[in-house]
């Protein structure tokens, strides 16, 4: 995955950050800022191939930084602008080309206009008929049309026996079991069930009596034990690059604000409130 763009008059001016719009933020980052999605760590590491150039000392060097919703586009903190401001002295209409490595790590060149490849650059973007170009390799579109880029609810309704529970069945039939938690709702089935909740637990604890002999007693500790909800939603937030699937069977026949407590507002992805299951 490549990313080209010219540096624009924003990108270096004071009090602005560098911004993202919809085609980058989605496709490069696999990032949604009209979904408000969570804030990111990300961190792009300088690439400079010529050794000839005056910038091949600063050849591997690290920018850690923030990626983050922003209204209409997404945004990165000034780590980066700090970088091409003060050490490549960037210039605007100079050129960036960004490739993706993982969710979290990116790689990118700096080509000023008086560069060897500035013209080749430009024409791509010129090409394109406008400022931004996002590339795509045959194998990378290939993958990206056959996985969700974005979370999606699905439900799945009839009556008994069409076919519900065989459709997922189905979508998940390749997949490893690490990468879905499968639940059924019924009437006793509860928050604490679907989240989790603190559960008592035996621990032997080790003591020393007056002569120093050591001996053991067994106490009850209280420990918080996740359930599906919580096991998925932490696989997936390790595994940025890989979609997870929590499925839930006879979902009518629970009740569902009391299963999902506050966790609820989380499946409306285009609601401007701030409950994180964190």
């Amino acid at each position: 995955m490549i990313y080209i763009r010219n540096i624009f008059t924003q990108d270096l001016r004071d009090g602005k950050q560098i911004a993202f719009p919809t085609d980058p933020s989605n496709i490069l980052f696999k990032f949604s800022f009209s979904n408000e999605d969570p804030d990111r760590k990300i961190s792009f590491k300088f690439k400079e191939k010529d050794n000839s150039s005056p910038f091949f000392t600063l050849n591997g060097k690290t920018i850690n930084t923030r990626l983050y919703s922003a209204g209409s586009e997404s945004r990165i903190d000034g780590e980066l602008k700090h970088f091409l401001k003060t050490e490549l002295n960037a210039k605007v209409d100079d050129v960036i080309v960004f490739r993706a490595v993982n969710l979290n790590l990116y790689e990118f060149e700096f080509i000023p206009t008086d560069g060897t490849n500035y013209e080749f650059y430009k024409t791509i973007l010129n090409t394109k008929n406008h400022e931004i170009a996002i590339l795509q390799s045959d194998d990378e579109q290939t993958k990206s049309s056959s996985k969700a880029t974005f979370p999606q609810n699905i439900i799945y309704y009839g009556a008994p026996g069409t076919g519900k529970s065989h459709t997922v069945d189905k979508k998940i039939e390749e997949l490893d079991t690490n990468f879905y938690e499968r639940v059924t709702f019924h009437p006793e089935y509860d928050n604490a069930s679907f989240i989790g909740g603190y559960k008592p637990i035996s621990v032997k604890e080790r003591y020393e009596d007056e002569d120093g002999k050591e001996y053991f007693e067994n106490e009850v500790h209280y420990k918080f034990v996740p359930q599906a909800f919580t096991n998925i939603y932490e696989r997936a937030w390790q595994d940025l690059e890989n979609q997870y699937y929590l499925v839930i069977e006879e979902i009518n026949r629970g009740n569902c604000a009391e299963i999902f407590g506050e966790i609820f507002q989380l499946l409306d992805r285009t609601s401007n409130y701030t409950v994180s299951p964190t």
